[in-house]
């Protein structure tokens, strides 16, 4: 009889059921949230290694592993004291591939006994639920879940974060910094965004973390050469906002006081500036329409930067002008997550979007 499937705590959570079980002989880090999987195998490591040095891996990339090399590895009993962990990254594949011996392996995991010396690490952002063996490895494993969490997770997520650093937030700066960086308009957030800007929130001095620190700290989204892509893309000036896309895509952008410019890298974070523009143009149109003035709708969008221009372009669009820049944004971010080449994902979202936000006839007559 199968095992009672245990669903473990979040990878974040996972220090506690370590300590309590010990290593236990098969994980499964599934979800679609790689940042989380990362931390998962980081506790796993730390927990597994000898003197505050993390354990070594034996690593297979699961397209193209031999399943007899990864249990060759699992089996070897190792020298010396310590615990042996070997991980197999991009699991659904080596599982789909090889059915018949990772059941035959399952079976031989329950009939041991005794703590674990050697555990096998198996990560996937999702199963092939129509196979029997996915079934089988779900009930056997010690499963991870690694989704993204909603709202109240993530604000929950930055807090803690805070807190391990001996810092707290001042009222709404957590809020802010949550507007600016947790996705919205259907993008996924970045947690390993999220998580460099609340380090760099952190160290910058004593006390709570004020509104005006995450406004000057935030650097990602704040920055000249990145907020000029917004600006020119809020006046329907396609030419100026491909222009200043080029400029950040040559020059870089400083994120974390290092200047970055690979595409891949730039990619999340222009994602992101635009992203939250799009969820204050949401949030301001909704304000006017229900009766609401123009200085409550900028306070409520903060957007005093190029006020007048800001208003103009909520007046002037309409809920499905923002909804079709929705679709845009969800469209280029599900190709970039699926290893798309960013700077004609960029380029191609960029133009479309500030086209969007051109009077009516002239965008007609782009669309032609």
């Amino acid at each position: 009889m199968a095992k009672k499937q245990e669903r473990a705590p979040a990878p974040l959570d996972l220090a506690p059921r370590l300590a309590e079980r010990g290593l236990e002989p098969l994980y499964l880090l599934e979800g679609p949230e790689s940042y989380l999987r990362a931390r998962a195998l980081d506790e796993l490591r730390r927990f597994a290694g000898t003197k505050d040095v993390p354990a070594d891996l034996a690593d297979f990339e699961g397209e193209k592993a031999e399943l007899a090399l990864v249990l060759d590895e699992v089996r070897t009993i190792p020298f010396f004291s310590g615990s042996r962990l070997v991980f197999v990254r991009d699991a659904d594949a080596l599982l789909a591939r090889n059915p018949e011996g990772v059941e035959a392996f399952l079976g031989e995991l329950a009939a041991r006994s005794g703590p674990a010396r050697c555990a096998l690490i198996l990560a996937a952002e999702k199963l092939d639920g129509r196979l029997r063996v996915t079934k089988r490895v779900r009930e056997a494993a010690c499963l991870v879940t690694c989704e993204t969490p909603d709202a109240i997770g993530l604000l929950r997520f930055v807090r803690d974060l805070v807190r391990a650093r001996g810092r707290t937030f001042e009222n709404g700066a957590d809020s802010a910094l949550m507007e600016r960086f947790s996705g919205g308009a259907g993008v996924a957030a970045d947690m390993a965004l999220l998580e460099r800007e609340v380090s760099k929130l952190a160290s910058a001095g004593d006390g709570p973390i004020t509104l005006a620190q995450v406004d000057s700290l935030a650097s990602a989204l704040t920055a000249e050469d990145t907020f000029a892509i917004v600006s020119a893309i809020g006046r329907g000036d396609a030419k100026g906002a491909l222009e200043s896309l080029r400029s950040v895509l040559r020059d870089g952008a400083i994120v974390d006081g290092d200047r970055k410019r690979d595409p891949k890298a730039l990619a999340p974070i222009i994602l992101g500036i635009l992203t939250w523009d799009l969820g204050r143009a949401f949030r301001a149109k909704a304000l006017l329409d229900s009766g609401g003035s123009a200085q409550e709708a900028v306070q409520e969008a903060r957007a005093w930067r190029d006020r007048d221009a800001f208003i103009a372009r909520i007046r002037s669009a309409s809920q499905d002008t923002l909804r079709r820049q929705h679709a845009l944004l969800r469209e280029a971010d599900a190709i970039v997550k699926e290893s798309g080449d960013p700077f004609e994902i960029l380029t191609t979202l960029v133009a479309r979007l500030a086209l969007e936000n051109r009077p009516t006839a002239l965008r007609r007559a782009y669309a032609r």
